[in-house]
């Protein structure tokens, strides 16, 4: 679908635990006053920058805003968990929760963690949302339905910091590239590459100053 036919409606739960704060800054108690009037579904504009990168234009509402702004935004349409939504929902709570190493121990990590605790907000009201979520997929399963068919509409959000790479992989189709900005499947006991370590690894081995100064400090 093109980015303004996307609909969006508000996570309930992450906006009741969200009204019970005494720490939301200005612009997030404006935000929450803007909620009341919006109708059940509701559609952002978009625009493009000269990189071909995409911004919502919603004011005060931005679904790429601060971790709240970005929490209390569903999709209006939800869709079956299929083969591998479980899994992408347990990733994006791994990253939230600070859980890293190879996939399928991070998810192990989210599965075993407090998750009613996590859903109460206290780590953040993405991670909420998230874990709400996988309480009511837990539960679904618990009551003997297939987890596949799960409907969800939680967004989940994947923080592409090296994306000018992994578009640039993609448009030149450089598999080396690709697999160094996880844009290629891997299998589950794999660790996620990191494209920054690996220069940082090159530059350090390369004998010069600014090699020294890497290994001395870090990247």
């Amino acid at each position: 679908k093109k980015a303004t036919e996307v609909g969006y409606k508000l996570d309930r739960q992450v906006l009741a635990l969200a009204l019970t704060s005494m720490e939301l800054s200005d612009s997030e108690q404006l935000m929450l006053r803007v909620t009341a009037h919006l109708p059940e579904t509701f559609y952002y504009p978009w625009s493009f920058d000269y990189r071909g990168r995409m911004y919502p234009r919603g004011g005060i509402m931005n679904p790429q805003g601060t971790d709240l702004m970005k929490a209390i935004h569903r999709y209006a349409e939800a869709k079956p968990l299929g083969q591998h939504g479980h899994f992408a929902i347990c990733m994006a709570l791994a990253d939230k929760l600070g859980f890293k190493g190879p996939k399928k121990e991070a998810m192990e990590q989210v599965l075993e963690s407090d998750l009613p605790a996590v859903a109460n907000g206290r780590d953040g009201y993405v991670a909420a949302g998230l874990a709400c979520e996988l309480l009511e997929i837990r539960k679904w399963v618990a009551d003997g339905n297939n987890i596949e068919a799960f409907m969800s509409d939680v967004i989940v959000h994947q923080d592409a910091t090296c994306s000018a790479h992994q578009i640039a992989a993609l448009i030149t189709g450089h598999r080396e590239t690709a697999e160094a900005t996880n844009c290629t499947a891997v299998s589950p006991k794999q660790k996620r590459n990191d494209v920054y370590q690996q220069v940082a690894d090159m530059i350090t081995e390369s004998g010069t100053c600014l090699g020294e100064m890497t290994e001395k400090h870090g990247r």
